[in-house]
């Protein structure tokens, strides 16, 4: 029989209550959370109601008294940074969870040096071993506390820590814990192998890898870094926790866009005639790289009797399953997370093509040629990059801003219909586990748009069409800046 005595907690008193629970729940970590106040005074103090909820984002979750400057603080900036406590700082600790004027520097008062963060504002103590910088994602009241949930977007952790294992060696560490009333040192460490299922004689969980289908944060393509490698890799550092999928960049030859298709596409196809091209790709063509949209002036037309041209790879797969090598072996790495998929951008035909062809009938029969190329080329796609791991985004430029009639060369016909009729070809053979979205542009030339953005009615119609062009199985979503389908 058991000799538990058992309380009800509707019966007890919040301090009995605080009592119980802070004695119970330990040892704890402690948090020494530091902020900075709108008036510039930073601020330092205890909280062991703390732990890590989260890896795959790095999450963190701390409460502190809702009347504190701590959470004064958080509430208006958004930003803190959790310093870890060693042993040694104890005294220095507890001189900060004094209940002191807002006014107080907390450091100052305790003796304690600041060092600057790298990506928040709040400092870090600059003898503690290791700190975590964050940014605030979520707070919630919770009776007298405010619980805060922030993503880490930065380790600091003094050199000789780690371990070969990647891991920071507990004993280097010597942590405070908090035990109630009482805190305590590391004391014994042990470790002990986990026995597998297989030992057990029991079945192993089936793992599955969730994929996001959104994440908190989208890139669009362009990066301006000099490789795909380098994309990845700061992507990943800065955002991995907030992405759904990382490109390459769109580097090399594919930085200005569809500029492109122009130098290797529409340029070396016989039944196109160049009428102007950049001067200093005439001049040396293997040494040319894209520069200044106005200087780079593209232009084509379709030769007399040469007809509907034919168009076979447009070169963007070649690069993709390139740039795919570097994403797995950052995946493989550890880098780049399982959830996060490989983003590929292609250009609308429309948009790949409209730049390039002022004439309205030469400029729909190179559409209609290179939308069936544009489909062939997802084809290949689909086949070189597994499913689960790809997000295609449709860059929607041209189609976009025609609706303005900023140029006046544009087709005629509702710039709409013409969007969506092209969709079903080019997207409806893309397998179901491939996440499709569409990004309409305005442009960023000279840092402004060609024109503004419309009401979102406008877009709402355009994806609506493309939505019933590409059937029910599809799903559509829209954000502020990519719109995604599926």
């Amino acid at each position: 029989m058991s000799t538990k005595q058992h309380f009800s907690a509707a019966s007890l008193t919040s301090d009995a209550t605080y009592r119980l629970l802070s004695s119970l729940v330990v040892p704890r970590p402690i948090a020494w959370v530091s902020t900075l106040g709108l008036d510039g005074v930073p601020n330092l103090a205890p909280h062991s109601y703390f732990n890590a909820v989260s890896n795959d984002p790095p999450i963190v979750m701390f409460s502190a008294e809702r009347t504190g400057d701590t959470a004064a603080n958080i509430t208006a900036t958004g930003e803190f940074v959790i310093n870890i406590v060693p042993e040694a700082l104890s005294e220095a600790m507890e001189v900060t969870a004094s209940a002191v004027d807002g006014s107080v520097n907390e450091f100052a008062l305790a003796g304690l040096g600041t060092s600057r963060a790298l990506g928040v504002a709040p400092p870090l103590v600059t003898d503690a071993p290791a700190a975590l910088e964050c940014v605030v994602t979520k707070t919630m009241h919770l009776g007298e506390s405010l619980m805060v949930i922030g993503a880490v977007i930065g380790f600091h952790v003094e050199s000789g820590l780690m371990g070969d294992s990647g891991r920071v060696e507990p004993d280097r560490l010597s942590p405070l814990g908090r035990l109630g009333e009482a805190y305590t040192s590391l004391g014994n460490v042990f470790r002990q192998d986990r026995p597998t299922p297989e030992s057990l004689n029991v079945d192993r969980r089936a793992k599955v890898v969730r994929r996001r289908d959104v994440g908190g944060a989208h890139l669009v393509g362009s990066v301006p870094r000099d490789s795909a490698a380098e994309v990845i890799e700061a992507s990943a550092r800065h955002l991995g926790a907030h992405l759904a999928a990382i490109p390459d960049g769109e580097t090399g030859d594919r930085l200005d866009w569809t500029t492109f298709q122009a130098v290797h596409v529409f340029h070396p196809n016989s039944a196109l005639e160049t009428i102007s091209q950049p001067a200093s790709f005439a001049e040396n063509p293997d040494a040319w790289r894209p520069g200044d949209l106005e200087e780079d002036a593209w232009l084509f037309r379709i030769r007399d009797g040469a007809g509907v041209p034919h168009f076979g790879s447009l070169g963007y797969v070649e690069a993709a399953v390139e740039s795919y090598k570097v994403f797995k072996r950052s995946s493989r790495q550890g880098a780049v997370g399982q959830e996060v998929r490989f983003q590929v951008s292609l250009p609308a035909p429309q948009s790949a093509v409209s730049w390039w062809f002022h004439d309205p009938d030469d400029a729909d029969r190179v559409n209609a040629a290179y939308t069936h190329a544009m489909a062939d080329e997802v084809r290949r796609l689909c086949e070189a990059i597994p499913h689960d791991d790809l997000t295609i985004q449709w860059d929607a430029c041209w189609e976009t801003v025609v609706f303005e009639q900023v140029f006046d060369w544009a087709p005629s016909g509702d710039p709409m219909e013409r969007i969506a009729m092209q969709t079903p070809v080019i997207s409806m053979g893309i397998p179901d586990k491939v996440m499709v979205g569409y990004h309409f542009c305005y442009g960023s030339m000279h840092d402004k748009h060609f024109v503004e953005p419309p009401k979102p009615q406008q877009v709402r119609r355009t994806l609506q069409l493309c939505g019933q062009q590409l059937g029910p199985t599809h799903r559509l979503r829209a954000y502020a800046g990519p719109y995604w389908a599926r």
